[in-house]
């Protein structure tokens, strides 16, 4: 790929990073699964080591259990270090920061919580220069380069409360807080003069954008090469209706803003393949171990492999994924399959002129420092245009800036009350609920 000079000269060293990362990614993706398990294992002892040496949490957990890193011979004994939960990784948040790396040479992010609780961490850019080339490559299945063009439908507001803005390298971000009957033919009108390849959405906000097309009676005059579906669930109704209507590929993936585990789909099938590669993947049941009979479910256990910054070690991610076997017959490659992510759930609030809109993308794509301070996020609607917002956080002055920043990602359309307490509605199986709607 002639990609260089595309790029201006401070950006030559990422550049160089992500075509060595590519180059490899397009390689390993065939190699055998022994190969593949050897690959992972030399990652995981180096990551162990890491962690010992220069982390105060890892050093007191190896010390509790009596062992040392050299002291973890295989997959079995790796297996017996105790999972990472959010509760621990938010209440020693700087047990984990390794002293071996100047924190200027990091940078902190905040997930929008899709399980309703947010969290912080630190990344540094190499690790999602990794995380772009394993993406670009996931998308390169179903054609897509950098000089593709592409529209972004997903959680981001645009600026100035517009309905669309041009980025660089040939994308144009589209706002998910404008879809209704009076936009709707101004989306289209734009998108026909654009004729972007690809569609990059939330399959929750595209299937809003679908219906409001279809009951208007209008139509794409181009057919897009694929519509890239990530961050939620992508319902079988709505593969079909998006494939239906748009006459292309719809095609989704699993990524965690902790970058714990990257999974896509291939050419040819609709399971999740979970790279080797990236992160080493568990698939666990209620006893913590591994599914081993098809179409079972388990909690996704992941271990970046490349963080180490903040290691992720058996990181548990709130996900529950549906075991497929450890190789897809389509396309050949020797990767865990995951046939399907629970927990993702895609939920719906109500503006003030009753247009209904994909709350994930206003939530889950938070990302400020204040942010991580939240630890659990709950939002209960009674009437349209109205929103209770119930906050846990253990610091008062977030109640304001949160409504703060609701009212300006809804572009004032909502009404927000926020209320902090540590009491919150759970499911039978006590689980968590991120919303509750009476409408």
């Amino acid at each position: 790929m002639n990609l260089i000079s595309k790029l201006r000269p401070k950006n030559l060293l990422a550049r160089r990073r992500f075509n060595s990362w590519y180059n490899i990614i397009e390689d390993s993706q065939w190699w055998e699964k022994e190969k593949l398990h050897d690959y992972q294992w030399d990652r995981i002892k180096i990551l162990l080591k890491h962690a010992y040496q220069n982390t105060q949490y890892y050093k007191s957990l190896f010390n509790d259990l009596g062992a040392l890193p050299e002291d973890i011979k295989d997959f079995n004994d790796f297996k017996k270090i105790p999972v990472l939960t959010k509760d621990i990784l938010r209440e020693r948040s700087k047990e984990f920061f390794p002293q071996n790396i100047k924190k200027k040479h990091a940078f902190y992010f905040t997930t929008g919580g899709s399980t309703g609780e947010p969290l912080g961490f630190y990344r540094q850019p190499v690790n999602d220069i990794i995380e772009r080339a394993f993406m670009y490559n996931q998308w390169s299945r179903v054609g897509f380069n950098e000089s593709s063009k592409r529209v972004i439908l997903r959680g981001e507001p645009v600026p100035g409360n517009q309905l669309f803005v041009k980025r660089a390298s040939n994308s144009w971000l589209f706002s998910s807080y404008h879809l209704s009957e009076l936009n709707i033919s101004e989306y289209v009108k734009n998108l026909n003069e654009i004729k972007p390849d690809f569609f990059h959405v939330y399959p929750s906000s595209f299937f809003i954008f679908t219906q409001l097309l279809l009951e208007a009676g209008l139509a794409l005059n181009f057919v897009p090469k694929a519509i890239l579906c990530g961050s939620e669930n992508l319902y079988d109704y709505q593969r079909s209706l998006f494939e239906k209507t748009y006459n292309t590929r719809a095609f989704s993936w699993l990524g965690l803003a902790e970058q714990t585990t990257l999974a896509g789909e291939c050419e040819h099938s609709t399971d999740l393949h979970a790279w080797p590669q990236h992160s080493f993947v568990e698939l666990l049941n209620s006893n913590g171990c591994d599914l081993d009979n098809y179409d079972s479910s388990g909690e996704i256990i992941g271990t970046n492999l490349h963080n180490f910054v903040t290691p992720f070690i058996r990181y548990k991610s709130g996900d529950i994924g549906v075991f497929g076997g450890s190789e897809c017959k389509s396309c050949g490659r020797k990767f865990l399959l995951i046939k399907g992510v629970e927990g993702r759930v895609q939920d719906v609030i109500y503006l003030q002129d009753n247009t209904p809109f994909p709350v994930g993308p206003a939530i889950f794509g938070i990302h400020t420092d204040f942010w991580a301070k939240v630890r659990k996020i709950q939002l209960i609607q009674e009437t349209a245009g109205n929103l209770l917002v119930k906050l846990e956080t253990s610091d008062p002055s977030i109640k304001s800036k949160v409504s703060e920043l609701l009212s300006v990602r809804f572009a004032k359309k909502i009404q927000f009350q926020i209320e902090l307490t540590n009491q919150f509605e759970r499911t039978k199986n006590g689980k968590h609920k991120f919303l509750i709607s009476n409408l």
